[in-house]
């Protein structure tokens, strides 16, 4: 089975930092999306296996241990995409009690670090795809 998120970039079009006064922004969605596609790895693999195709503009790999979010490299070096998905396993882990045994490949239209969103997409993508594969949506 496999399971696809997909998440649009966004832009602040008036109020950028408005809303930390509690006060009004104008955003819209951007014709630029990051998915995130989710299967399972075999009955014999746990963990999760983190494939990104285009960050920055190479491939990454990274396997996490199973039933834990734990990287080989250290997580405080590791590019804020991938601590972004740490984060979103991490949370599902302890709320929901999934356990990993999936392959991830995300895939971004958005570029980084230009202020569209793309860490809230990661997030976003990530939460959704990996909720729905483990039949924990609400």
């Amino acid at each position: 089975m496999k399971i696809r998120a997909s998440v649009p970039a966004k832009v602040i079009l008036f109020g950028e930092h408005f809303v930390v006064y509690n006060k009004r922004a104008l955003a819209t969605a951007l014709n630029l999306r990051l998915s995130v596609e989710v299967s399972g790895r075999g009955k014999d693999k746990g963990g999760y296996h983190l494939y990104i195709e285009n960050i920055p503009s190479f491939g990454f790999q990274m396997e996490l241990a199973e039933g834990k979010a734990q990287p080989f490299i250290n997580y405080a070096e590791a590019s804020s995409t991938i601590a972004y998905v740490r984060g979103a396993i991490e949370y599902l882990e302890k709320r929901y009690g999934i356990e990993g045994g999936v392959e991830m490949r995300i895939k971004s239209d958005i570029p980084l670090s230009a202020g569209l969103g793309s860490s809230a997409a990661t997030s976003v993508a990530t939460i959704a795809a990996l909720r729905r594969y483990f039949g924990v949506d609400s």
